[in-house]
């Protein structure tokens, strides 16, 4: 989740909504930013175990920060989003359901 400081907010509200829908790991990258990001996502992690942040000292790009997430990721669904709310705890429980459903459609195949 790429993060600024005014998103800490959404942060938290993803967090209680999906917190005890599934197993989950949210991954902050904090790509340089100067807010503060790197401490208010530790704060939000005190309450919310499953949050990390990962902090480079300079901008590297959003390329590099989802890459980053991704590759430290350990779930077995992997889901990018910015932190912009375009993506609700429903959008995501709705995408790992799909995510289930194509992964016992594939498993049952014969070739």
């Amino acid at each position: 989740m790429a993060c600024s400081c005014s998103s800490v907010i959404i942060l938290n509200n993803l967090s209680l909504a999906i917190q005890d829908r599934f197993p989950v790991e949210i991954i902050v990258v904090d790509d340089g930013s100067t807010d503060h990001t790197a401490n208010l996502v530790a704060k939000a992690a005190v309450e919310f175990p499953f949050i990390r942040c990962i902090s480079y000292p300079n901008r590297q790009g959003k390329g590099n920060a989802v890459r980053t997430s991704m590759l430290k990721a350990q779930g077995e669904y992997l889901i990018f989003v910015d932190a912009d709310e375009t993506f609700t705890a429903e959008h995501i429980e709705r995408v790992i359901a799909q995510l289930r459903v194509g992964l016992h459609s594939s498993s049952s195949r014969t070739t």
